[in-house]
């Protein structure tokens, strides 16, 4: 019976009262699974033990989680909105922002080292772990941010505070670097060293296979593991782990005892190293226990050892188990347990011809040539066996990632179980190449040099094979439509016990049948009948997508996640198969409308670009022209009206009516049939009157509010004209109090319906 099992699974369960419960209920929750508790130890019921350590996990779980909350989270919450003076231990290396930098910090408050994540001015980026600062910080909770927006992000991670530097801060530099922090440093010169041995472009892979820093990587190269569905192996986890200790097993010889005692301090060193991510600190658990476990004369049991890591991950941190990463690597951990023996029994059975299962005659009564075919069968049968452990693996890691994968991203990878299979073999390749490149270069940098141009012909293996399938249409799904959730749950409902009863055939032929009909649902779902116009949810910004059945432009891209804008936009299209824009119009040059356009532009084909005359100085018009030469797009500077005709209708670009400020912008009048939508971009109501004076406009069905709802644009003027039916804002959480309370009311004087991107998300109207 695996009592660590049937205990940590309800624990796990109770720790989730944390978002939903306050202290008082988890304590009720404790006391009713007492009372159960106290019933069933008197009962004789045949699963009494069973349920008596259940309930016993369920218990402690609610009253570990309450204590926690006591005596950790709220003294530290009551801080939120003070400023105090700190001398803050800086534990890990800074990383660059819009305004300057931010890093990781230990900070002594209330008695305590609260984990605290600084922003500093440009000046912190010459910090060094072991580093002191001090300096006046405005405090802030970090499960909300300070426009009152919810996130759980630093929260599951162990930061419990957000710090912003208030004020000059002065910097203490180490005289002697804590121990605990020697691991970072080595993580570091790993990277640096690996920068130096590495040929351009490959080293980015290698540091992230390495240490888990993905700075190295390219958007570009990140997006196409993304898409591939392979961005898994850039995430520290129990892959690398397995691989750097079969390597090192290799090199003691297979010896259990020297294996152990030399194997473990490296797993502990390389988890530190790389950060103590949840699915590493997993995989470390898990091998340890299992390099242990010969030693004591003790059978090492996967789902004990499983759930063990989990134990020790919620007792450090409750709040991991918000953690994306956590749920990943337990329940692709999960799904290996419990599917890929019994595919990998039932490709071995129906796949496989019954001549390899006999066993082969003795070598030395065969000719030279007989044993040479001997060899290559063999060779062909092993290869035959390595895929089938690689697809079985694959699929047992998918079953119960794909449904955390598609409620947390909204996103599916159509071909991931390919892309594992043609990649990942690679993976181990450029593990241990590019840990024996590092130790090269660091005894004498040309030998490193060396050994990394061979480690680069598998990096660049792994990265062209990901963008030559993330390119293929369909490479992603969406959320978006249904279709794809519907497949799933049907899917799910009939996979999991055939596996089980290992009849796998006609289940399987039926999912993948569904799937060919959830695809072409979704490629004739992507075509409205007359026209389709949405504003995306990108936060503090703007993306308006317009469709047609022939025609498909956007305008703008840019939210206050630049590259969830840009991919969320290229997505939109993606995920129905449509790969071309054919109008990309930028209103103006404010990163809230543009921000996205890099994202957008590797992954979607543009046929030309439309940019308003007046340049900015901020730079961000030369560099859209670097991108437009980069992608031979061609680029109109629209100065007068300009008209894009397609079947039923047209699309109108006017140019900014003057250049007073920097919010002038280009507006447009989408007409489809009857039915007319303009949007005016960030134009103020002196912008407004001029396009009233300059243009003729009609009255309109649809009005993207200007300028997010700010109170100087959407006039009345403006409004009287038009006269839409709805409003839609694009719109995200801000400090600029928009939408105002006076451009809500000037709506709702118009009788108009008014739909919020932060609220309503993705917003389409269609006909």
């Amino acid at each position: 019976m695996r009592k660590l099992v049937l205990f940590a699974v309800p624990f796990a369960l109770a720790v989730l009262s944390l978002y939903l419960f306050s202290a008082v209920h988890m304590l009720i929750g404790a006391g009713i699974g007492l009372l159960l508790f106290l019933i069933t130890v008197r009962s004789k019921w045949r699963w009494r033990i069973q349920a008596l350590i259940a309930l016993a996990g369920l218990c402690l779980g609610f009253v570990y989680c309450a204590a926690y909350t006591q005596i950790f989270v709220q003294p530290v919450q009551q801080l939120d909105g003070q400023t105090c003076e700190a001398f803050a231990l800086i534990c890990d290396y800074p990383e660059p922002t819009q305004y300057g930098c931010r890093v990781a910090a230990e900070v002594p408050l209330e008695g305590r080292s609260v984990r605290t994540l600084l922003y500093l001015d440009t000046a912190g980026m010459d910090l060094k772990p072991g580093d002191r600062v001090q300096t006046r910080l405005e405090l802030h909770r970090s499960d909300r941010t300070k426009s009152g927006e919810e996130s759980l992000y630093y929260q599951a991670k162990g930061i419990r505070l957000i710090g912003y530097a208030r004020g000059e801060a002065e910097t203490v530099p180490a005289s002697r670097v804590p121990l605990r922090l020697w691991p970072v440093l080595f993580s570091r010169a790993l990277r640096d060293i690996l920068a130096k041995a590495m040929p351009a472009g490959t080293a980015g892979l290698v540091q992230a296979l390495l240490t888990g820093d993905r700075s190295g990587l390219s958007y570009a190269q990140m997006s196409d593991m993304k898409m591939a569905g392979v961005s898994h192996m850039i995430a520290i986890s129990g892959m690398h782990v397995s691989i750097l200790l079969g390597f090192f097993t290799l090199l003691t010889g297979r010896r259990r005892l020297l294996t152990a005692l030399l194997g473990i301090p490296l797993v502990l060193f390389f988890v530190l190293a790389t950060g103590a991510s949840p699915s590493v600190v997993r995989a470390a658990v898990m091998q340890i226990i299992f390099l242990i476990a010969p030693l004591l004369w003790r059978e090492n049991d996967p789902p004990t050892s499983l759930c063990a890591a989990l134990l020790l991950l919620l007792l450090r941190n409750p709040y991991a188990i918000a953690d994306l990463s956590l749920q990943l690597s337990f329940g692709s951990m999960a799904g290996i347990l419990f599917a890929t023996r019994p595919v990998y029994h039932w490709l071995a059975a129906h796949v496989v011809p019954k001549r390899w299962t006999k066993p082969l005659p003795e070598m030395l009564k065969l000719t030279k040539q007989e044993r040479l075919l001997r060899c290559c069968k063999t060779l062909r049968r092993k290869a035959v066996f390595f895929v089938f452990a690689s697809v079985s693996t694959t699929l047992g890691a998918l079953i119960f990632t794909v449904p955390v994968i598609a409620i947390r991203l909204g996103t599916f990878s159509l071909y991931g179980v390919l892309s594992n299979l043609v990649i990942l073999w690679a993976v181990s390749i450029c593990f241990v190449g590019g840990a024996v490149t590092g130790l090269l270069a660091w005894l004498w940098l040309p030998l490193g040099q060396l050994a990394g141009w061979v480690v680069a012909w598998p990096v660049r293996y792994i990265l062209w094979m990901a963008k030559l399938i993330a390119h293929v249409p369909f490479a992603q799904l969406t959320t978006r439509t249904p279709y794809l959730a519907i497949w799933l749950v049907v899917s799910y409902l009939v996979l999991i016990p055939a596996i089980r009863c290992r009849k796998v055939v006609i289940p399987t032929l039926g999912i993948l049948a569904g799937l060919l009909l959830t695809v072409a649902l979704t490629y004739f779902d992507g075509i409205p009948n007359e026209f389709r116009i949405t504003a995306l949810d990108v936060g503090q910004g703007q993306c308006i997508c317009l469709q047609t059945p022939d025609f498909r432009a956007v305008y703008d891209c840019g939210g206050s996640n630049a590259d969830f804008a840009g991919q969320h936009a290229a997505e939109h299209f993606l995920s129905t198969g449509q790969q071309r824009i054919d109008a990309l119009i930028l209103s103006h040059y404010d990163e809230d409308h543009i921000g996205g356009l890099p994202q957008l532009l590797y992954r979607v084909e543009v046929g030309r670009i439309y940019l308003s005359p007046y340049l900015d100085e901020t730079g961000a018009h030369e560099a859209i022209l670097q991108l437009a030469a980069a992608y031979d797009i061609p680029v109109t500077y629209v100065e007068t009206e300009v008209t894009l005709p397609f079947s039923g209708g047209s699309l109108t670009i006017f140019p900014p009516p003057s250049q007073q400020n920097d919010n002038s912008s280009l507006a447009i009048l989408f007409s489809c049939g009857k039915y007319d939508m303009l949007a005016s971009g960030d134009m103020d109501r002196y912008d407004e009157n001029l396009l009233l004076h300059q243009h003729l406009l009609p009255k309109t069905e649809l009005y993207i509010a200007g300028h997010h709802g700010a109170k100087e644009s959407s006039s009345e003027a403006l409004l009287r004209t038009i006269t839409p039916d709805c409003v839609l804002i694009s719109v995200g959480t801000n400090r600029y109090g928009q939408p105002s309370e006076e451009a809500l009311l000037r709506f709702a004087a118009l009788g108009a319906a008014v739909y919020r991107t932060d609220q309503n998300g993705d917003i389409s109207i269609e006909r």
